[in-house]
């Protein structure tokens, strides 16, 4: 169901911004809920202050969606313990988003060529 709304939001959108009010934490909800549909075995997190900015609300929940499914692809299949934590905080008038998951990493020959 997540990746047709997804699909549905690229197809909706123009090839303008649109800026307005956009309720972070409502939009975190959102993605969090489709995320867990489309992922049932792994935990997510979330925690943080959460409030209104001015953004592409589109846009936006694209790059959390995106974030959130890169996370998880750092992950064995269905293995328990899996987890994606999501944290917000207000820096300013910006307001800070960060995806962190417990996957192995990258390997150590990768991070050489980094």
């Amino acid at each position: 169901m997540g990746k047709v709304v997804t699909n549905f939001l690229a197809f909706a959108r123009s090839d303008q911004v649109a800026f307005g009010a956009v309720d972070i934490g409502a939009l975190v909800s959102r993605v969090v809920e489709e995320a867990r549909h489309e992922m049932p075995h792994v935990a997510i997190d979330v925690r943080g202050a959460f409030s209104t900015i001015d953004g592409d609300e589109v846009m936006l929940r694209q790059m959390l969606g995106n974030l959130i499914r890169n996370a998880a692809g750092a992950f064995a299949a269905n293995r328990s313990g899996d987890t994606i934590s999501i944290s917000t905080r207000r820096d300013g008038e910006r307001v800070l988003i960060s995806v962190a998951d417990n996957g192995p990493g990258f390997p150590p020959e990768l991070l050489a060529r980094a």
